[in-house]
């Protein structure tokens, strides 16, 4: 059985303590976590306030953001340049350049775009039997980092 216990310190301060009462065993042990209190209940705890400043971004501000990469010109961009990388992994051949594209790809954050095309390489990659690169290690690891 286990039983709590408050002890007074000389410092006047009460700490939490635990008493572990065992057949042939007694140990009273104060934790690290201990929390402190006052003696007297009756005095109140008060907490300092930090003062932090309001944070600027709020919702409206926010909202007032604009950006001139909204505009048409840099959505007929974007799209072009998506379709680009998805030619450019229509044009890879070997296992180890589409391993590295999609390596890459992953890298700079923009693998999400192409998840489709990425899924159908690493399925395939997988699901062939013979493959060139087995004794090779940069690209077991590549493989096992991918898959």
């Amino acid at each position: 059985p286990f039983s709590f216990t408050k002890i007074f310190l000389p410092q006047e301060k009460m700490y939490s303590s635990l008493a572990i009462y065992n057949s042939n065993f007694y140990q009273t042990t104060r934790c690290k976590a201990s929390y402190e209190i006052t003696k007297d209940s009756s005095q109140a705890v008060t907490r300092r306030s930090a003062k932090f400043q309001a944070s600027i971004w709020t919702y409206d501000y926010i909202q007032s953001l604009s950006s001139e990469y909204k505009e048409v010109m840099y959505k007929e961009q974007r799209l072009m340049l998506r379709e680009k990388v998805r030619m450019m992994f229509k044009k890879m051949e070997s296992e180890i350049d589409q391993l590295e594209f999609i390596d890459v790809l992953q890298r700079l954050g923009v693998a999400y775009q192409f998840t489709n095309e990425i899924r159908n390489i690493l399925d395939n990659i997988y699901n062939t039997q013979t493959s060139k690169l087995k004794n090779n290690l940069y690209a077991t690891s590549l493989k096992f980092r991918l898959l």
